[in-house]
């Protein structure tokens, strides 16, 4: 057995080692041994010295902080991280299959910190380490984690603060992604600050910002901005709690044989994740269709002799020293990697483990943590029992920051608490442990762990938290401004729908219905469109009994879009219902005519081509605009013969300069006949001439629309056919097309004119090579919808 001599001797010279004399002049061996005997300590010592980055100190404070980033008994895990990140990021060959990093195991074994080892390699090699999130109280915002990482990529290069880098990084962005700039901006704001303000875009999404066309934008994305000389580094964490919307956006990435430089990385709780979850089925999807490589590394909890290392690491002690503290602290956490920081703590805040006064010297006392294993009779409620410690002030402030979810910003609080208060909340949990503030983005913090924000929302007891969660969303929406409240709506939506029970007041069911459209709205504009049904689902349901007597415009806007999304999601059934209720109840043609617009649409997407232009040419003469039943070639010839009559008495130059359309009816018309174009084509083509002319016929009588460049167009492929063989006239009426779809950005129109726009060109030069419009045909992706 070591005399206290020989314990305090190498510890004084392990501070004299590491540490500035003038910092640790009270250290005195006497001192040391008299107090110590005084006192009938008589078990162990530890000394620590003081690194930044392990335990601060002062005179008054020394809160005692475990450098997480160390990593014990991890070597072979972090090797096979290494060598993934080699292969993924750093390597120019093209690998025949991507590869995904999923890092599982239980909560608290460390998944994070590993997958943070990285994060120097990636920054030294001047790349970015961007991480996202799924959070339990936040699975209703569309595609969170995807957009919190890219909002990480612009701060991060907004910060570097090199206006080169940005400037390339903008170009290659414009060149990439091309026509979906706008659908960018829709679902990552943040691009704002890089590309600029673009001139917005109403899409139609019936036949727009379809799933697919949101991966290919994502896809060209990451290609702008991913290369080996500048590699990304993805982390996604806590896979478990992912929705489908976002997996198949993950998918889409993971998967991409074109990307370079780009290494992803997931961690899930794999005890989480059974058969059927879709984790496991898009895993299972990696495999079977040989799409990515899966490289998955399995953690479990640390043995008894990695937590004596870590101990030994902190302490600065030999082994055989810190080996009783660490039987103990094992025994209590078996391991867990989070546990054993959070009993260390707890043990110096208890005072267990504590700094002798006037010294850097550790001590503790082996009666006092055999007391401690008899108060500690459930590791798990560490943390909840660490919260009910706190002030009543941080609590409120630390129960609302739970409710928002694993991140959250300072000023939805101060927006609710005198800021002076809320920054002093913010900065005791912060002391505490509870949370870290982000480096890169000021006012943005998170949760230090799960397990650390489920403990501060248990400070709501399990009785009162539906109540809780209500008050908080009514508090949100009332002190927020109107702009605020647009920018946080899933929140505010989160927490009054989780408190949808206790609302009895119509009017207010009236308001959050009108919340959830809103919300709907937004997630469409990200192509999110399973929320988007979602939030118009419980929108319908907060409605009343006679909603279209006491809310006729918000009940129609509700079934309107709701029969939208779910022709998007091919919830056929339900968009029959939808449409149907409009159809009873709306009380004028105009307001049923996106009803009719979406049934049109559908049947012609389900190759019901004949109920397609029933329905139409039915609707188009309510609109004033008969078709003959049968069709005749004279019909036919008249039509083309009174259509180029018509143009021939204006020029180029007029015709691009014509009126928009302000009648409603007749732009109804044509917005009908425009969709009916490809049923026409495959079904009765003889109606097409038909269509294209009365379509030509109204722009010149009542202005441009939409549609207008698609009817030049289709006017123009029709009489470059042999049966007419006008070619230069053709050509002439195809180039004003394009011209027309440059000058009125109608950008839904770009591939079908361009489409009909190469066919003339093809029938000119005979090759398809070189031709203008057929390249951007090929980039709008309109074939799916012909």
């Amino acid at each position: 057995m070591h005399s206290i001599k020989n314990t305090l001797e190498p510890a004084a010279q392990e501070i004299k080692q590491h540490a500035p004399a003038a910092q640790y002049s009270k250290v005195d061996h006497e001192f040391i041994k008299k107090n110590y005997q005084h006192e009938g300590r008589n078990n162990k010592l530890a000394i620590v010295a003081k690194t930044e980055d392990i335990i601060r100190t002062d005179e008054h404070e020394m809160p005692f902080l475990i450098n997480r980033r160390e990593l014990f008994d991890r070597e072979r895990e972090q090797n096979t991280l290494f060598e993934a990140f080699k292969r993924c990021c750093l390597s120019n060959t093209t690998p025949n299959r991507k590869e995904f990093v999923l890092i599982s195991g239980q909560s608290g074994t460390g998944k994070t910190c590993l997958a943070e080892t990285l994060q120097v390699e990636t920054l030294n090699r001047s790349g970015y380490f961007l991480r996202g999130k799924f959070d339990q109280n936040q699975r209703l915002q569309p595609f969170a984690p995807l957009v919190a990482v890219f909002t990480d990529f612009v701060n991060h290069t907004i910060h570097r603060e090199d206006s080169n880098h940005v400037n390339a990084i903008k170009r290659k962005i414009k060149q990439e992604v091309a026509l979906e700039v706008q659908l960018l901006l829709d679902m990552i704001p943040a691009f704002e600050l890089i590309l600029g303000p673009q001139e917005p875009c109403s899409y139609n999404y019936t036949k727009g910002a379809t799933g697919q066309k949101i991966n290919i934008m994502l896809r060209n994305l990451v290609r702008a901005i991913c290369s080996t000389q500048c590699p990304m580094v993805i982390l996604i964490d806590d896979l478990q709690w992912a929705d489908k919307g976002s997996l198949q956006l993950l998918e889409a990435l993971i998967t991409d044989q074109f990307s370079t430089g780009i290494m992803i990385v997931g961690t899930c709780r794999d005890n989480e994740v059974k058969k059927g979850h879709e984790v496991a089925n898009m895993l299972c999807a990696f495999e079977d269709r040989r799409t990515a490589r899966i490289c998955n590394i399995e953690l479990f909890n640390l043995n008894q002799n990695a937590v004596n290392e870590w101990l030994s690491s902190i302490l600065m002690l030999p082994l055989e020293t810190t080996l009783p503290l660490a039987n103990f602290v094992y025994k209590q956490t078996y391991g867990n990697f989070h546990f054993v920081a959070e009993i260390i703590r707890f043990l110096v805040e208890e005072g267990i483990l504590y700094m002798y006064p006037g010294t850097t010297v550790w001590m503790w006392d082996d009666d006092e943590l055999k007391q401690a294993v008899m108060n500690v009779d459930n590791i798990d409620h560490l943390e909840s029992t660490k919260m009910e410690q706190l002030p009543t002030q941080v609590k409120h402030v630390i129960r609302m920051a739970a409710c928002i979810g694993a991140e959250f910003e300072q000023y939805l609080l101060a927006s609710l608490l005198p800021e002076d208060e809320v920054q002093f909340a913010l900065d005791l949990a912060e002391d505490q442990g509870c949370i870290v503030p982000d480096p890169a983005r000021k006012g943005l913090y998170r949760f230090a762990h799960d397990r650390i924000q489920q403990g501060a929302y248990s400070l709501i007891q399990k009785k009162n938290q539906n109540g809780y969660h209500l008050w908080f969303g009514r508090t949100l929406y009332e002190k927020l401004s109107e702009e605020q409240v647009i920018d946080n709506i899933f929140l505010v939506l989160d927490q009054l729908i989780k408190g949808k029970g206790l609302i009895k007041d119509q009017g207010e069911k009236y308001q959050v219905s009108l919340l959830c459209l809103r919300a709907a709205e937004k997630a469409i504009k990200s192509s999110d469109f399973v929320t988007a049904s979602g939030y118009l689902k419980l929108g319908i349901e907060f409605l009343g009994e006679r909603h279209w007597r006491d809310e006729y415009v918000l009940s129609l806007r509700l079934y309107d879009t709701a029969s939208e999304v779910e022709c998007c999601l091919a919830n056929l059934s339900r968009m029959d219902l939808m449409i149907d209720e409009v159809i009873r109840n709306a009380t004028s043609l105009r307001d049923k005519m996106r009803a009719y617009s979406i049934r049109v649409y559908s049947l012609g997407s389900r190759h019901d081509s004949v109920n397609a232009l029933d329905l139409a040419f039915e609707v188009l003469e309510r609109l004033g605009e008969p078709f003959p039943k049968k069709v005749r070639i004279v019909n036919i010839l008249s039509e083309l013969v009174l259509t180029r009559l018509s143009l021939k008495r204006m020029t180029r130059t007029e015709l691009l300069d014509l009126p928009l359309i302000v009648n409603q009816e007749k732009l109804y018309a044509m917005q009908m006949m425009n969709m009916v174009l490809p049923s026409c084509f495959f079904c009765r083509k003889e109606l097409l001439p038909l269509v294209a002319c009365r379509m030509l016929r109204l722009t010149l009588k009542h202005g441009i629309g939409g549609s207008s460049s698609v009817a030049f167009a289709v006017y123009a492929a029709i009489i470059s056919t042999n049966s007419f063989a006008l070619m230069d006239e053709a050509y002439q009426y195809g180039q004003l097309a394009m011209a027309m779809v440059d000058k009125f950005q109608q950008k839904e129109s770009t591939a079908r004119v361009s489409l009909f726009f190469s066919w003339i060109c093809i029938s000119l030069e005979g090759s398809s090579s070189n031709v203008p419009g057929a390249t951007k045909t090929f980039n709008a992706g309109w074939f799916k919808y012909w």
